[in-house]
Parts: structure tokens; C-alpha cells; sequence
């Protein structure tokens, strides 16, 4: 069973993880710079888009951003590329 976490805050582990991610950070590189498996990363972002109700990772920097929860400066340019 899935515990619904839509609308809870952010945790800061939770924020930091995210903010890596919009940097462009791979999954690798979070899981060294936070001392956590690759496994906690995956675990961590997937309770983040539970959370923001987001569907993947720019989705929820965006959702992330416009919530106030992020700040927007913080999505590298490749986050969100427009054709």
C-alpha cells in the first residue's frame, strides 16, 4: 500500500537531493556527494515526486520551483531545453 504524500513539505535532505538533480547531477554523483547509495537516491527522488505530484525530474523542479520550495535560479540551462 502507498501512503499518499501529496502536498507534505519537502524534507532539506529531500530539497538537496532535488536541487542536485535540477544542477544536472547524475544519480551517481548525488549518491557519493550525500555518502548514500544509488538506491537512496532513487528512493529519496521517488518520495519527492509522491510529494510534488510530479512525474519526473524536470516536472518536479518545475513544481519544486513554483511552489517556493526551490529557488528559481537554481535548474541548469539543460533542465529545461525548449525545442
Amino acid at each position: 500500500m502507498t501512503i499518499p504524500l501529496h502536498g507534505q513539505p519537502l524534507t532539506p535532505h529531500e530539497s538537496e537531493t532535488l536541487t542536485r538533480l535540477a544542477r544536472g547531477h547524475r544519480y551517481a554523483d548525488i549518491a557519493l556527494d550525500t555518502y548514500g547509495g544509488l538506491n537512496s537516491v532513487k528512493t529519496t527522488l521517488r518520495r519527492v515526486y509522491r510529494k510534488l505530484g510530479a512525474a519526473s525530474g524536470p516536472h518536479a523542479v518545475a513544481l519544486a520551483i513554483a511552489a517556493g520550495s526551490l529557488p528559481t535560479d537554481v535548474a541548469a540551462p539543460s533542465v529545461f531545453k525548449e525545442d
